[in-house]
């Protein structure tokens, strides 16, 4: 027979240690002053008795989980399941591996995900942030391809010109109209306008 099909032929009792923490466990008095446990916890002792056929009473604690002390012994609920006042404790008890030396878990009924809370931060508008995903190597591709488009558009723009050659910034500053007549005269005149130019090519590229 296995683990999760095993059942007392005859009912014993045990005695149950539990203490008293909302929302898992509450204790309260019977009719003939016995405890009784309540909450999630106590209904599934009730179902766990019912499975594996026993009854069982509640022990009174003295307020404490289980803890060692300086002599060796433990308080709380796994010192009276260590002394053998209780034969379960009800818990429900955080594993660790001390207690775990000194009884034996079952498997766990819940997990418990505890979390430290911190505020959460306001965004923070940054007129620059365009720029992130820019990083040096970024800036060193966009320029560096910018220049490799000009010098080799400029050495086209030489060729087809045949014999009427012009200087290098004049054949550049050629390239950037935006005519769609390759025969166009215009070129951009005078420094300054030339800067403007450029600029705006390299933020289309």
């Amino acid at each position: 027979m296995g683990p999760m099909k095993f059942k007392f032929p005859r009912a014993p009792h045990f005695k149950v240690a539990a203490e008293e923490w909302p929302p898992h466990v509450y204790i309260h008095r019977g009719e003939g002053n016995e405890l009784i446990v309540k909450g999630p916890m106590g209904q599934l002792m009730d179902a766990i008795a019912a499975s594996l056929n026993f009854t069982y009473s509640v022990v009174p604690g003295d307020g404490y989980w289980g803890a060692p002390q300086e002599d060796g012994t433990w308080n709380g609920m796994i010192g009276t399941v260590m002394r053998e006042d209780a034969d379960i404790g009800l818990g429900p008890f955080g594993m660790s591996y001390t207690r775990s030396k000194v009884v034996d878990f079952t498997v766990p009924v819940f997990l418990e995900m505890l979390h430290v809370l911190v505020t959460r931060p306001l965004p923070q508008p940054d007129p620059w942030g365009f720029l992130a995903p820019f990083t040096w190597y970024v800036w060193l591709a966009c320029s560096s391809s910018v220049v490799a488009v000009m010098l080799t558009s400029a050495r086209g723009y030489a060729r087809s010109a045949g014999e009427d050659q012009h200087p290098l910034h004049t054949n550049i500053c050629g390239l950037l109209q935006q005519s769609p007549f390759p025969e166009s005269p215009w070129v951009p005149g005078g420094d300054s306008l030339r800067v403007v130019v450029w600029t705006w090519m390299h933020s289309c590229s």
